[in-house]
């Protein structure tokens, strides 16, 4: 009988299971259990393909670090010349140690803090991606000279995915409504004079 595997880095061969060219069973005698493998060519061949759909656009793939934070992958993704997509003070800590440039650090996000605010801003971060109104007025009195911003725009789309974890559907807390959009990147732009909204 034919085995199923989810990822096609694992594979049997002789009813014996394969991670790329590795034997399961090997990583488990020398590692233990519980284990996590990765495949940095997965990785890699991943990126590759974003890159070479966005070929055409002048773009810059920022890899969510909340998605995995062990800093191989982090090192990988940098080294592919990705930016990252992070969400608190340690996963902000966690890139810039793992050598990401400040200027490919988008900080995204709810319930950025005062003290990760000042973080980010003291590194120099690409930009913040501003869920709220609150938020963009903190973001501005904290900021004493113009840091980039973008709009987390919130498409209200019902993506069918399981409820608790949603995020873009009509009266979730997450972005700006997209009918709210232009009104937003309005008031931001003639009430906080150190947001320089760029998205």
């Amino acid at each position: 009988m034919q085995q199923k595997v989810v990822t096609p880095k694992l594979k049997y061969k002789n009813n014996v299971l394969y991670f790329e060219e590795v034997e399961v069973k090997k990583l488990v005698e020398t590692f233990g259990t519980p284990l996590y493998v990765y495949s940095k060519n997965q990785i890699i061949e991943n990126f590759n393909n974003y890159k070479q759909a966005l070929k055409d656009r002048k773009h810059l793939i920022c890899y969510a670090v909340k998605a995995n934070t062990n800093y191989e992958v982090i090192k990988t993704i940098r080294n592919l010349g990705s930016g990252a997509d992070v969400t608190s003070y340690g996963e902000l800590w966690r890139v810039l140690t793992a050598g990401v440039p400040p200027k490919k650090i988008v900080f995204a996000g709810v319930g950025k803090t005062e003290e990760e605010i000042k973080f980010a801003i003291k590194n120099k971060i690409l930009m913040f991606n501003i869920e709220s109104k609150d938020e963009a007025e903190l973001i501005n009195k904290i900021a004493k000279e113009k840091v980039d911003v973008s709009i987390r725009v919130n498409p209200e789309v019902n993506t069918h995915t399981i409820g608790h974890i949603s995020t873009g559907e009509e009266g979730v807390k997450f972005g700006i409504p997209i009918a709210e959009v232009i009104d937003f990147a309005k008031y931001i732009r003639y009430n906080c004079k150190n947001l320089n909204l760029v998205g």
